[in-house]
């Protein structure tokens, strides 16, 4: 295990910004003339770093009795004071209720969140949240969830350090970042990670959990087995009203991941397992030696982009979710998949004069049936210990999937890859649009749970997973 450096962050401070750091991250840092150093004998980065996401080993009944024990767990362990204590507004903002479901969640969801202080935190799970949710909405029980933010937020800012001294120099990075012209559109914050679970929970018009939330810190309610709601009552306003302009009408009623069939221990184990595996993602993208080059620095950009890649991943999956337009949650799924396939060619290291090529085929690659049987081996072995049916309803899924989907190669042509391009407009070239609009080419509605999949594939085994996205014919040269 190598020593990690840190290029330029001793230019100025002198390793004056060591205690700070060190706080941040839980990570031993020595100064060596102008950067830093964490020692090869750091003891976490000998054994990873830390989850980044905690929540209880037991969902929480609902019952009336445990609404103060649910309160009161919620504010002394879960919330975040020095991110979650909004001031004090000068005027109450206004929440309408009364209009329907749609307005009554969002009027709870709201005074909840702009609750400020403990005491009115409380007051509000008391009074208004916990009660909606057990007598309205019928929820049986609560999982708690919170974010190390901290710890995240000092990983994210060693590689914009480092970055920004590379790119700026040490006087004027310190400007540059207050004036906030650095870096923040590509990045996510260090609480966007505790949104990342409800990526996977939702999958319209199904839901693991109702979630409700504040910076950092949610409470996920369950029901007793999946939430659903129909078409109505998940269409946003103005999708509703222009609901006939959508080309491609959907009806789809069916949990397509088979966790209906769990009931309420199946779902919760759903979710247990989804924040161990987003803990085990994180833990190799946060890890510094997952970026250290050959002479052992720190490859801050590397970091910076895998940051990025895995926010938008998510952003991406969320996104499905937002709309019932057929043509909307066709775009977000290949744009995951664009991503997806991006990061995988990233973290295989191959020889920079390929790699659009071989990203190609690894977009390629994950409509492939030989891809999908690997994918539910991985799905299915590392579930069964935990809970045998959950491991077995997701690996069905994945294949019934793969059974659906057709690549579409017919006379050379690879007709997911032309619709793929088709997001960018029906003016394409090599005749990709009339390849299209002749062929018997068909997209089945399951495709939109392929990202949550995949995604499960990624965070159980994430070498495995990389392996397996590189087709056998695309294997480059290393650089």
């Amino acid at each position: 295990m190598p020593n990690i450096r840190l290029r330029g962050l001793a230019e100025k401070s002198k390793g004056s910004n060591i205690p700070i750091l060190s706080e941040k991250t839980g990570y031993t840092f020595v100064m060596d003339g102008e950067d830093l150093v964490i020692p090869e004998n750091d003891e976490q980065l000998r054994h990873g770093p830390p989850a980044v996401l905690k929540s209880e080993a037991k969902a929480i009944s609902l019952a009336r009795e445990n609404h103060q024990v649910i309160a009161d767990l919620y504010v002394e362990k879960y919330l975040v004071p020095k991110l979650e204590q909004i001031k004090q507004l000068k005027e109450p903002v206004p929440v309408p209720g009364g209009y329907g479901l749609f307005t009554d969640l969002q009027a709870k969801s709201y005074e909840f969140f702009f609750a400020s202080t403990p005491a009115q935190i409380k007051k509000v799970l008391l009074d208004k949240l916990l009660p909606f949710m057990h007598d309205k909405m019928e929820a049986k029980a609560v999982f708690p969830l919170t974010c190390d933010a901290t710890f995240q937020q000092g990983m994210i800012s060693i590689p914009k350090l480092v970055a920004g001294i590379e790119q700026f120099g040490a006087d004027h990075i310190v400007k540059r970042y207050q004036e906030e012209k650095t870096f923040m559109a590509l990045l996510p914050t260090p609480a966007s990670v505790s949104t990342y679970p409800e990526a996977l929970l939702m999958f319209s018009p199904f839901t693991v959990t109702l979630p409700h939330g504040k910076v950092c810190s949610h409470l996920h309610f369950l029901h007793t087995n999946l939430w659903y709601f129909p078409n109505l009552a998940s269409q946003g306003v103005f999708e509703l009203l222009a609901s006939s302009h959508n080309p491609v009408p959907i009806r789809q009623e069916k949990d397509f991941l088979n966790l209906d069939e769990l009931r309420s221990y199946g779902v919760r184990k759903y979710f247990i397992e989804c924040i161990n595996g987003i803990n085990k993602l994180m833990r190799f993208f946060n890890d510094p030696l997952s970026y250290v080059t050959a002479d052992g620095f720190l490859d801050h950009i590397g970091m910076l982009q895998a940051q990025s890649s895995v926010h938008m991943l998510f952003s991406d999956m969320l996104a499905i979710n937002f709309s019932n337009n057929y043509n909307t949650k066709l775009r977000n799924t290949l744009a995951f998949l664009d991503k997806l396939a991006n990061l995988v060619v990233a973290f295989q290291r191959i020889d920079p004069k390929l790699r659009n090529k071989v990203e190609t085929d690894v977009f390629e690659g994950f409509f492939k049936p030989q891809f999908g049987k690997a994918l539910a081996s991985i799905v299915r072995y590392h579930l069964k210990g935990s809970y045998e049916r959950l491991a077995v309803s997701l690996s069905r899924a994945v294949l019934s999937l793969y059974e659906k989907l057709e690549t579409g190669d017919k006379d050379n042509e690879n007709l997911i890859r032309a619709v793929r391009n088709s997001q960018h407009g029906p003016y394409l070239g090599r005749n990709q649009f009339q390849t299209i609009f002749f062929s018997d080419y068909k997209i089945p509605f399951e495709l939109f749970y392929l990202p949550i999949l995949l995604t499960w594939g990624l965070m159980l085994d994430h070498d495995r997973f990389f392996n397996i996205s590189l087709p056998s014919e695309s294997q480059p040269r290393r650089e």
